[in-house]
C-alpha cells in the first residue's frame, strides 16, 4: 500500500525518511530496515535508460527512523520505493512510497 508520494528530478537526488514510530507497539523497537525500489510497470529498456539508484542508508533505530538517498530515473516513470522495517519482536512493517521522476 502506497503511503506517500514524492517527485524525483531525473538527474537529481531525493532523501526520504521512513518513520516507523507510530507502528511500534508494546515496547517493541525497530531492529533494522531494508530498502528497495522497483518500477510499477516493467518496460524493456535500451542500455542508455537510467534506473533509479539507492544510495547511502542512514538508520536511527532509537527514533525508529531510516533515511535513504535515491538518484536518477526515467522521466514520467512511476517507481515504488519500499522500506521494510523489522521490530525487536519480529514484526515486519512495510512502508511504500510512490516516486515519479520528472524533468525540471
Amino acid at each position: 500500500m502506497t503511503t506517500d508520494f514524492q517527485l524525483l528530478p531525473v538527474d537529481g537526488k531525493l532523501a526520504y525518511t521512513a518513520d516507523f514510530s507510530a507502528e511500534l507497539a508494546g515496547g517493541a523497537t525497530l531492529a533494522g530496515v531494508a530498502w528497495s525500489i522497483s518500477p510499477v510497470e516493467v518496460v524493456t529498456a535500451s542500455p542508455t535508460v537510467m534506473s533509479p539508484t539507492l544510495g547511502t542508508q542512514s538508520d536511527n533505530l532509537a527514533e525508529a527512523q531510516s533515511t535513504i538517498k535515491v538518484s536518477r530515473g526515467v522521466h514520467g516513470r512511476l517507481y515504488v520505493l519500499q522500506a521494510v522495517g523489522t521490530t525487536s519482536t519480529g514484526e515486519v512493517i512495510p512502508k511504500d512510497v510512490a516516486v515519479v521522476c520528472m524533468n525540471g
